[in-house]
């Protein structure tokens, strides 16, 4: 694919019409990185933002990944300067920060029995710091990882220590690392697990928060306009739970994995109906709280919830 003339200026959706055409025309990788095993099926042709990208299926473990993979230096690229444009264009880092403080709270919530003043906490793809905001003042240090310049500058402003890298943090070690919807995106995941198990402190603990492959919208209801939603070029990885806790266990170490429901009763209500997201909170007047909690259990309790959350431990 040639590269753009120098000087040559892009409009936003060229930039990310281009940037998608080289995550997907890199060089395919057959073997499971997982088990090594070199068989896979297709489960889909095609995803969101990557209409040639085929969806895998490891015949020998069940991992599902995307193919082709991209190369590190173009999933820098692309975090650093594509992604956020393209997951949530017209947000500033300002308003990204208040729309998530409410799930930051609740992950706080989750993870209050691993806090304390003396704890020292790295989050990485700290976005625009919501989660490093609602934990900081329950622990001696909360620090972030974040690659888009802006929610960096944004985040400098106030008063939050955020890096480029990984790699800036230098020899530092921590007492939780926490990875929320992260592990999904990196090139190399069992690589990636044993660098941060490296960076524990004695006692320490990794969390880890993915999608689940086994989302009751996909492997309970088959809603058929949710497969092409669901899968997307930035996520190279979809773990169940049996996946997740092989590659955390191939890293050297081991999880306790449970279940979380983000999206409720109403968003599948209208998935099933409209084939359409956005449905989050639409039959609220009519379902009550101990309805939505008992729906979150029950799909939770079948292993078919939205997402999982591993607490990791050398």
């Amino acid at each position: 694919m040639k590269t753009p003339p120098k000087g040559f200026r892009w409009t936003v959706s060229e930039q990310i019409r281009y940037d998608v055409r080289i995550l997907n025309t890199v060089s395919k990788e057959a073997s499971c990185r997982l088990c090594g095993h070199d068989k896979a099926e297709i489960l889909q042709s095609g995803v969101r933002q990557g209409p040639t990208v085929k969806v895998l299926r490891c015949r020998s473990c069940g991992l599902v990944r995307l193919d082709p993979i991209p190369s590190e230096a173009e999933l820098d690229r692309f975090y650093r300067d594509v992604y956020r444009t393209e997951y949530d264009p017209g947000v500033g880092a300002e308003e990204n920060h208040k729309n998530h403080l409410s799930e930051a709270r609740s992950r706080v919530a989750r993870l209050e029995p691993l806090l304390g003043r003396s704890k020292t906490v790295l989050e990485i793809g700290s976005g625009a710091c919501a989660f490093l905001t609602a934990v900081g003042p329950l622990v001696k240090e909360a620090c972030g990882i974040e690659p888009t310049d802006e929610y960096r500058a944004w985040a400098a402003k106030q008063g939050l220590q955020v890096f480029p890298k990984l790699a800036d943090v230098d020899g530092r070690r921590f007492d939780l690392i926490a990875l929320f919807h992260v592990l999904e995106h990196v090139r190399e995941p069992l690589g990636f697990l044993k660098s941060l198990l490296a960076r524990l402190n004695p006692g320490g603990r990794l969390i880890i928060e993915v999608p689940n492959v086994d989302d009751a919208l996909i492997s309970l209801y088959q809603v058929p306009a949710y497969a092409p939603f669901y899968y997307q070029s930035a996520h190279l990885w979809y773990f169940s739970a049996a996946t997740l806790e092989r590659a955390v266990t191939a890293a050297g170490a081991k999880a306790r994995i449970t279940g979380i429901q983000r999206y409720d009763l109403s968003n599948h209500m209208r998935w099933m109906l409209t084939g359409k997201p956005g449905g989050l909170g639409f039959y609220a007047k009519a379902f009550p709280p101990s309805l939505e909690e008992g729906y979150a259990r029950a799909l939770i309790d079948a292993g078919s919830s939205d997402t999982l959350w591993a607490v990791v431990e050398p």
